[in-house]
């Protein structure tokens, strides 16, 4: 029995080039893209990468990689509706456990 594929599974890109400054930066609309719960299409390096990769919540290639970046296009294009719930369900609660306005509080507050 084959899985049905969501036809409505689009995903959300981030692309950010190879330097320095942008390893080590996460764009705002990161977070944005976590609350619509759609697997994440990244073409970059660094933190963004880790993270994307460590909770399961889209496709990594390296910044510049275009064919691995339409692989990871193509499969987002014909994942099971199951893995997509999936992620986000993941991404989801990714935003609410570092994320969300709440936990960003608890964090200043705890450097204050």
């Amino acid at each position: 029995m084959s899985q049905k594929i969501c036809r409505k599974s689009y995903g959300q890109i981030i692309t950010l080039k190879n330097h320095k400054l942008f390893n080590m930066y996460i764009p705002n609309k990161f977070q944005n893209y976590l609350l619509t719960g759609k697997p994440i299409i990244a073409s970059l390096n660094g933190e963004l990468s880790k993270i994307i990769k460590s909770n399961k919540i889209g496709f990594t290639s390296s910044a510049n990689n275009l064919l691995d970046f339409k692989k990871n296009i193509l499969k987002v294009s014909k994942m099971s509706k199951s893995k997509f719930n999936l992620i986000k369900i993941k991404s989801t609660k990714l935003y609410k456990s570092e994320y969300s306005h709440h936990t960003q509080i608890k964090k200043i507050l705890k450097y204050i």
